[in-house]
């Protein structure tokens, strides 16, 4: 089962989303997937800020790109230019989303397995994806991808504090850039972890989604995905 939410703010809402594998009825896992572009309590009129309008160069359409190969734990993504290897025990399903028109290919995810029985109501399956945004013809260094990102994430948590500082990290020989903010969606308690880079292709987004219950175990796994993470021609 799939869901979508949305939360509505004035007139035209744009949209953001995280993919979280919850748990469906009789346990049977569902791909979860928030879209919006709406920040502020009810009412909220307050306008804002998305990752970037897309430049005068057209888009390919976002549908599913070929297929990737998966050996082992490792993904070649020739298609959509990257490779990476996911964590040992996960599962990869490319082509789970897209974030409106920002996206030039739909995002591929590496679901973590199961650790036993989950609440549906609450359960979060830990999840790490990847996302190939539009180039933006007004952010052309690694400085603008990091404003614009920083103004982005900013409207997600309404203005309130990260839960850590912005630091600048390196993935695939690019200057990156990561940001853990927290992200409540109904009873689930998310915490995200945003790193963005630039290439030509693409403005990257790799992205984890886990529960925010004190457990960071999987940073290590989001190191090592980041780490292995390569782009191709």
């Amino acid at each position: 089962m799939r869901l979508w939410w949305y939360r509505k703010m004035a007139g035209d809402c744009r949209h953001r989303r995280a993919v979280v594998r919850i748990v469906g009825p009789s346990l049977a896992a569902a791909a979860l997937v928030v879209a919006t572009a709406c920040s502020g309590g009810s009412g909220s009129r307050t306008p804002v800020a998305t990752p970037g309008t897309p430049s005068a160069t057209p888009v390919p359409p976002r549908t599913p790109v070929a297929t990737p190969q998966v050996t082992g734990s490792h993904v070649l993504y020739a298609a959509k230019h990257y490779e990476m290897d996911i964590p040992a025990g996960w599962t990869f399903q490319p082509n789970q989303g897209t974030i409106g028109e920002l996206q030039r290919y739909p995002t591929d995810v590496a679901f973590a397995p199961a650790t036993g029985p989950e609440d549906p109501t609450t359960a979060v399956r830990t999840n790490i994806e990847v996302s190939c945004l539009a180039p933006d013809a007004k952010v052309t260094s690694p400085d603008q991808l990091k404003d614009q990102w920083t103004r982005y994430v900013d409207n997600l948590v309404n203005h309130q504090p990260l839960t850590e500082p912005v630091t600048e990290v390196t993935v695939a020989g690019l200057r990156a850039f990561r940001f853990r903010y927290p992200q409540d969606l109904g009873p689930r308690k998310i915490d995200q972890i945003d790193v963005v880079f630039l290439d030509a292709t693409c403005r990257w987004l790799v992205r984890l989604v886990r529960l925010r219950n004190g457990d960071t175990s999987s940073d290590q796994q989001l190191q090592a995905v980041l780490a292995s993470f390569k782009v191709t021609p």
